[in-house]
C-alpha cells in the first residue's frame, strides 16, 4: 500500500551527457555548419565557447546547446524544406 499510494517522481534524462558523448559529432556539425539565414542570429565566438567549455565539462550549457541544436534540425528538416519547394 505504501507503494501505490506514494506520490510521482519525475526523473532527468542526461542530456548534458549525450551531448558530451553520444551526439556530440552531429551537435558539433549541426550548430557549426547550420544554414546562413541561422547563422545571423548567433555569435559564433560564444558559440564555440559554449560548445567547448560543455565538452571539456567545464560548465554545464545542456540548455542553450540543445535549443540551438534543436532549433538548427527543425529548420532543415520543416522549415528550409518547404521554403524551398
Amino acid at each position: 500500500e505504501h507503494l501505490v499510494f506514494k506520490p510521482k517522481k519525475g526523473f532527468d534524462i542526461p542530456m548534458g551527457k549525450w551531448l558530451r558523448e553520444q551526439i556530440s559529432a552531429d551537435l558539433a556539425d549541426k550548430i557549426f555548419n547550420m544554414p546562413d539565414e541561422l547563422k545571423v542570429y548567433f555569435d559564433k565566438k560564444g558559440l564555440n565557447s559554449i560548445y567547448r567549455q560543455h565538452i571539456e565539462g567545464l560548465h554545464d550549457h545542456t540548455w542553450i546547446l540543445w535549443a540551438v541544436y534543436s532549433l538548427v534540425n527543425w529548420y532543415s528538416t520543416h522549415y528550409k524544406q518547404n521554403w524551398d519547394a
